[in-house]
């Protein structure tokens, strides 16, 4: 049995695929073999098995030993370096500030001021101010030609044509992905996303304010077109994803892309005595926190929360209005806040559905 589990293991395991029915087979004879040696250790093949076995295991702990010491050394030589590294930036930081030359003031030149005929008027020159046209194409047509570009795997068409020219000039593509593995991807990965049947598609727009509804990296703009996707891949399973924009040079080009989280509400009653009700819920939830106006209902309010997983972000709409009893009871306003119904756990993720649809500004 001890040579089945040893020799036997790596044979069995050039012929079947499964790993883990060959490493059970390995471990379930070396057991055995131990415990029929413990059985028979009077015998001298019994001791054999065993002290053979325990030679092994002691060896195998003085190898991971030495290991584990070695990977250890090596990565506190690894911080050591970053340490000393870092400390000779400062140095050189320091030493280029310290020997930087200032320039001389330049002598005050004093004209004498044009003299104009009588009645002939000053005339001021206004500075010019560079204004970005409005794109021609509409956000929606872009995302479209991009889809039909990443189907027909035409990477010129996607990424010079179509979707990033003028922003895009090397791979990977270099675009902040929020949620689609947090990095740069190539073309052909951001081919993959947009490749697809269009199912569902929402152009939306959002405010700088509205963050907390994404997982992007940055703050959007004062209003950013954003397009929420649905895509049915070819084995059938759908895909749910948002891009933002942003005017380059008069056209749309994409600039974030992230996976939308999930996204449910608490709706609560509040109607203080005194004071603007949204504005006070504004001040007690802060900047990270998203609540809507219930539009048809004075007084009501939809708090959200938002996250990767259903029941975290029901989780989160909860703890926000518990958060916010408490912070309007130190002021004595809790008294004027209900809640009319607890969150529930989404079962798609949050399409934009409240978000208003983008129009595009007039010249």
């Amino acid at each position: 049995l001890l040579l089945a589990g040893l020799l036997g293991t790596p044979l069995l395991a050039a012929f079947v695929r499964e790993a883990n029915a060959v490493a059970a087979f390995g471990m379930i004879s070396v057991l055995l073999a131990f415990v029929l040696g413990l059985m028979s250790w009077r015998e001298r093949l019994g001791k054999f098995v065993v002290i053979s076995m325990a030679v092994l295991c002691l060896a195998s702990g003085v190898v991971v030993a030495l290991r584990f010491n070695a990977l250890e050394k090596a990565r506190n030589e690894a911080v050591a370096t970053e340490q000393r590294r870092e400390a000779e930036n400062r140095e050189k930081t320091r030493t280029a500030q310290s020997t930087r030359v200032v320039p001389p003031p330049q002598p005050v030149v004093m004209t004498q001021p044009v003299q104009l005929p009588p009645g002939v008027p000053i005339q001021h020159r206004q500075p010019q101010r560079r204004q970005t046209p409005e794109p021609t194409v509409s956000v929606e047509e872009v995302f479209r030609k991009a889809n039909a570009a990443a189907n027909e795997s035409n990477g010129e068409e996607f990424k010079a044509n179509v979707w990033a020219s003028g922003v895009i000039e090397e791979d990977p593509v270099k675009w902040a992905v929020g949620g689609y593995g947090g990095s740069n991807k190539t073309l052909l990965e951001m081919m993959a996303l947009f490749a697809g049947e269009i199912t569902r598609l929402n152009v939306v727009a959002f405010e700088s304010s509205r963050v907390p509804v994404t997982n992007s990296f940055g703050p959007l703009g004062k209003i950013t077109p954003v397009t929420y996707a649905t895509m049915r891949m070819s084995n059938g399973l759908l895909k749910h994803f948002a891009v933002s924009f942003r005017n380059k040079d008069g056209r749309w080009v994409g600039a974030e892309v992230w996976f939308p989280r999930y996204g449910t509400f608490s709706r609560i009653e509040f109607k203080p005595e005194k004071g603007d009700a949204a504005t006070m819920l504004k001040t007690h939830l802060g900047s990270h926190s998203d609540f809507r106006a219930v539009e048809g209902k004075p007084g009501m309010f939809d708090v959200f929360g938002f996250d990767e997983k259903a029941d975290k972000a029901r989780a989160n709409a909860d703890v926000r209005v518990q958060e916010l009893r408490k912070s309007l009871d130190q002021f004595d306003l809790g008294r004027y806040m209900k809640v009319v119904s607890a969150a529930e756990n989404p079962e798609l993720p949050y399409m934009g559905e409240n978000e208003p649809p983008y129009v595009p500004e007039k010249p």
